[in-house]
């Protein structure tokens, strides 16, 4: 019994592990595109959207994409949908502060128990 249910462990973690680098190279994928299309369409703003859109939904990354969506607003001040996009930055920003605070909150606990340990 013990054997079969290390190699079923074995398995899962395999395929958990298969299935999380899938998952990064097609977050990747669509983000490289955008970036190689605005080598040749460095102003346009659909691809500058659409890459926000990849960096903060397929990175986890709010940051890089409040940058891509500021560098739009930049660099099209009279985008039609900018009072929309101001929107995402700023859900955005909520986001990318929401996942300091929960760094900082975690790590709390942490820092005491190492001065714990450091005192005793």
């Amino acid at each position: 019994m013990t054997p079969r249910t290390s190699r079923s462990d074995y398995r899962h973690r395999v395929l958990a592990s298969q299935l999380r680098s899938a998952l990064r190279k097609s977050a990747s994928f669509p983000g490289s595109r955008c970036r190689k299309a605005l080598k040749y369409q460095p102003d346009h703003p659909g691809t500058r959207f659409n890459l926000g859109i990849v960096r903060w939904q397929g990175k986890s990354d709010p940051k890089g994409a409040v940058q891509a969506w500021e560098q739009l607003l930049q660099k099209n001040p009279n985008y039609p949908q900018k009072q929309q996009h101001q929107g995402y930055i700023e859900k955005a920003k909520q986001h990318a502060e929401g996942i300091r605070r929960e760094i900082n909150n975690a790590s709390r606990p942490a820092l005491a128990n190492v001065a714990k340990l450091r005192r005793g």
